[in-house]
């Protein structure tokens, strides 16, 4: 068993689950609300929020646990590329 972390923007969730789906024997997803902060700062207020003086971006994090032999095809699906560009 392989456990899968991915974060991504809020707008790319169904997207990303619709693919998923796909995936013959997925056990399940943790799907969680996060936010952090990077190099970018957030460029609108939609995906953006304020704490005391820090902005933060509001993210997605998903979780899953999957074969290893699953592992290739849960990247490939998630970034939408293939072979050795999906590592």
């Amino acid at each position: 068993m392989q456990e899968i972390k991915a974060i991504i923007r809020p707008f790319k969730l169904d997207d990303v689950i619709t693919a998923l789906h796909k995936i013959e024997g997925l056990p399940g997803i943790t799907i969680s609300d996060i936010r952090g902060f990077g190099k970018s700062k957030p460029k609108n207020s939609d995906n953006a929020t304020q704490e005391g003086l820090f902005d933060y971006v509001k993210m997605i994090k998903l979780e899953m646990v999957v074969h290893v032999i699953d592992v290739q095809n849960t990247i490939k699906i998630r970034t939408n590329e293939r072979g050795e560009k999906a590592i």
